[in-house]
This record gives structure tokens, C-alpha cells and sequence, in this order.
């Protein structure tokens, strides 16, 4: 009895490789009212989105010309920042001013986030 115990609770848990799908979109948010407002022009951006673990370890995944993502992670928090060669300073891309917080949880995928970078 203890065996099928055990064994049942192995199949519940998720695997300690387990990844998870986070999908959204890159954006460039423009125009002359405050960030955020939802009357600001948002187009899409190509380049790239880096998620970062609260631990540190980092993620990353390009975007095309659609700036549509999918990035498999582990479970746990991660900071997404985007980058693009149409945000330059110096000759080198530069992050987007705004940082999209994702929660990670095994078996549920994370849909619809958009990291916004906002220029006035």
C-alpha cells in the first residue's frame, strides 16, 4: 500500500526540469498622455525579451516583426524587459523603461503579457 502511496504522488508532482509557456507581445507605447493610459498608440516591437528569476538566472527569446513571444520557464517569479533595436543609445540596444512581473506556476500556462516600452 505504501508503494501505490508513493507512486501517486510522484505522478502529481510536477518534474523538477518541468517548464512552462509565457506568451505575450513586445510593444513600443507612444503618444502625448501619461504611460499607461490606454489611449497611447502601441505598435509592435522586434528584439528581444530577457526574463530574470529572483534568484538571477536568466531566460531569453527574440521577437520577430509582430513582436510576439513564447518563452518556456521554470516555476517562480521572473522580471521580462524587452529590448530593441529601435531603443538605442550609444550604438547599443537599451532596456525598456518598464519591467512586467510574471508568476510561474507548473501546469499553468501564462498568456497576454505585454512588455511595453514607453517613449513620450
Amino acid at each position: 500500500m505504501v508503494i501505490a502511496v508513493s507512486a501517486l504522488a510522484a505522478c502529481t508532482r510536477p518534474a523538477s526540469g518541468a517548464r512552462e509557456t509565457v506568451t505575450g507581445n513586445l510593444l513600443m507605447e507612444a503618444g502625448p498622455v501619461l504611460a499607461g493610459h490606454p489611449n497611447r498608440a502601441r505598435s509592435p516591437l522586434r528584439g528581444h525579451v530577457v526574463a530574470i528569476a529572483t534568484a538571477g538566472r536568466r531566460f531569453a527569446v527574440s521577437t520577430g516583426r509582430t513582436g510576439r513571444f513564447t518563452i518556456l520557464l521554470p516555476p517562480g517569479s521572473f522580471d521580462l524587459t524587452g529590448y530593441s533595436p529601435r531603443v538605442r543609445s550609444y550604438g547599443l540596444d537599451e532596456a525598456c523603461v518598464a519591467v512586467h512581473r510574471v508568476k510561474v506556476k507548473a501546469g499553468t500556462p501564462v498568456r497576454g503579457v505585454d512588455v511595453i516600452c514607453s517613449f513620450p
